[in-house]
């Protein structure tokens, strides 16, 4: 469990698919490969909000990092794609998973954050 909370499974992700795209494998929604990909995405997205809830100062900050890294490199490879006209489905839930996990992560650990000022708040002792 410990070697999947540190892997930046977004950015792995997205390496696949730029992988893939750039060696000239054209994804449709006809091939098992296409449909791997986009069970992969929702599946990285669920786990990717998963890890964010209960996470270290630190391991928020790498998290930030490899979720901006990933999103610039998609906004990089859809524009590249979009530009040559060869923009697909399956490219489209990749894109769509990336922003919600550079949206969607940093918003639930700050939630659990707050979460955790709270109750450490609610039960510090008090002088009476």
């Amino acid at each position: 469990m410990q070697l999947l909370r540190r892997l930046p499974l977004v950015l792995i992700l997205v390496l696949a698919w730029a992988a893939l795209r750039l060696s000239g494998c054209e994804l449709t929604l006809g091939d098992p490969i296409s449909w791997a990909l986009v069970i992969a995405c929702f599946s990285v997205t669920l786990i990717e909000f998963y890890k964010s809830g209960d996470i270290t100062l630190t391991s928020f900050k790498f998290d930030l990092a490899f979720a901006v890294i990933a999103t610039v490199v998609t906004a990089a490879l859809v524009t590249h794609f979009w530009g040559q006209g060869v923009i697909s489905v399956p490219d489209f839930f990749i894109t769509v998973s990336v922003l919600a996990d550079a949206f969607l992560s940093p918003v639930n650990s700050f939630r659990s954050a707050l979460r955790n000022v709270q109750a450490g708040i609610n039960t510090a002792p008090t002088d009476a």
